[in-house]
């Protein structure tokens, strides 16, 4: 396991939101695809905050560390460049 990287969420702070639902907090499920020299894992069902922000800027990622299921999960996202 990496460290953790406290900050809000902010234009090109490059901090990284971590989130600690609760166990009343919406359920949500990756089903995870594996290579094809990889073992597959999934699915996998975390809490989540619905309200739950990406950081701002060219990050655009977020970690939610569900203790009630043991999960830790980070999420990426992309957005398209203009061309």
């Amino acid at each position: 396991m990496g460290g953790f990287v406290f900050a809000s969420p902010g234009y090109d702070d490059f901090g990284l939101p971590v989130y600690y639902p609760s166990s009343t907090d919406p359920w949500y499920q990756l089903n995870l695809a594996a290579g094809a020299n990889e073992s597959s894992v999934g699915p996998v069902i975390f809490h989540a905050p619905s309200a739950a922000q990406f950081s701002a800027g060219d990050e655009h990622e977020l970690l939610i560390w569900d203790q009630a299921t043991g999960w830790v999960v980070q999420i990426c996202s992309t957005t398209p460049q203009p061309s």
